[in-house]
């Protein structure tokens, strides 16, 4: 049975353990293990872009964030020519800047992260003039989220199957299978991020190359991976 949707996964556990008692416990085994694989996971189809208002100094997480590529701060979102990266700061690092600034207003240079009431914040600095125009516009990797189906389970089943056997095999003290499940795991893991890395060294090569054709812009810097 092929392995790719959240239905034909739990299938597969159930036929791997053997077991047909467990129904009620699989979704867990599935949820744990896509904790651990928005741990270990890194490739390029996890990248996404989201575009956040800002009001005062704030601007909101995606709920799907995981983990900051870069961001951009728009003025006017109309105008796409004028914008500017925003450096991270640490939060210590940014209260300090405020204080000795006396939390001035201005065009934003630095971001840190805050958290309030749970949800996930962008804190900006200098604070934005009062405006209705102006965003970030956030390049990220996005949290995996197995519903239906997604990119990993399609491209990867085994990094789930095996993900979430490990849990299976601690549920039921296994000891044995959880060291070969962990193993196996583990392997396919380093496959998937390995082929992200691949695709992007393939990339820069065939940029290199391209750019090497034009000797004013073969000194140009390669592109630059996000991992």
């Amino acid at each position: 049975m092929a392995i790719s949707t959240y239905d034909t996964l739990k299938s597969g556990i159930a036929d791997f353990l053997n077991r047909d008692d467990l129904t009620a416990v699989i979704p867990t085994f599935i949820d744990m293990a896509e904790g651990q694989l928005n741990r270990d996971v890194r490739h390029w189809k996890m990248e996404t872009t989201a575009q956040q208002s800002v009001t005062d100094d704030l601007a909101t997480l995606p709920t799907d964030w995981l983990e900051t590529k870069n961001v951009q701060y728009y003025p006017d979102i109309n105008d796409t020519t004028k914008f500017h990266p925003l450096e991270y700061l640490s939060q210590n690092a940014l209260d300090e800047r405020k204080m000795n600034s006396e939390n001035k207003i201005g065009e934003p240079q630095y971001y840190t992260f805050s958290a309030n009431a749970g949800a996930g914040q962008f804190i900006l600095f200098p604070q934005p003039k009062a405006r209705t125009d102006d965003k970030i516009v956030l390049s990220y990797l996005q949290e995996l989220n197995l519903q239906t189906t997604n990119w990993l389970i399609e491209d990867y089943p085994d990094v789930y199957l095996y993900g979430s056997l490990i849990h299976a095999a601690i549920y039921l003290k296994d000891d044995e299978r959880l060291a070969l499940f962990s193993q196996m795991y583990g392997a396919a893991v380093q496959r998937a991020n390995a082929s992200s890395d691949e695709s992007e060294y393939k990339h820069d090569r065939l940029r290199t190359r391209k750019l090497g054709l034009d000797t004013s812009r073969s000194k140009q810097p390669n592109h630059v991976r996000w991992s």
